[in-house]
């Protein structure tokens, strides 16, 4: 079984960024890479993106890149709730959808995240994000190896924006 790497993308310039990471880094070339959109619907638009959109700026990496890669996509819907509602924030939501994924599908090997350098300001989203995953290991059904990666984790902000232009 070929393993994979899942790149949570949320159609913003480091998911971005980081899937561009992964197809031209040596080091990813080995595995499958699957582009897994989360698609967040909730009151503010801050960091919703437009299903059409994503999907198109998808295609035209596709079509540039050396490396081929898969899309799957899902909804998470909150517009339902109050406006002062308290939601949990997006990377908690992604690393839920992960946990989802590892438990369903014993190929993924890595769940890649476009995190770079700024995380540091926050250690307790790292945990919070391996916390998700230590409740996955519990399931003997799920890929019980699978491990988050953070492919611009030494980049600086300005760094990914330029290792993902504009595109759309």
């Amino acid at each position: 079984m070929k393993r994979k790497i899942v790149c949570l993308y949320s159609g913003g310039f480091k998911s971005r960024a980081c899937l561009i990471e992964l197809l031209n880094n040596q080091q990813y070339q080995e595995y499958m890479i699957q582009v897994h959109y989360v698609n967040i619907i909730n009151h503010t638009t801050q960091f919703q993106s437009n299903s059409q959109t994503v999907k198109d700026a998808l295609k035209i990496i596709q079509k540039t890149a050396r490396k081929k890669f898969t899309v799957s996509e899902n909804q998470i819907n909150f517009s339902c709730l109050p406006p002062q509602s308290s939601l949990p924030d997006d990377i908690d939501i992604c690393a839920f959808v992960a946990s989802q994924m590892i438990n369903n599908d014993q190929s993924i090997r890595y769940i890649a995240m476009g995190v770079s350098n700024e995380i540091s300001a926050q250690p307790d989203m790292l945990e919070r994000i391996q916390a998700t995953l230590e409740l996955t290991r519990l399931n003997p059904a799920a890929a019980l190896d699978a491990e988050y990666i953070f492919p611009l984790i030494h980049k600086t902000r300005a760094e990914a924006v330029a290792l993902a232009p504009k595109i759309i």
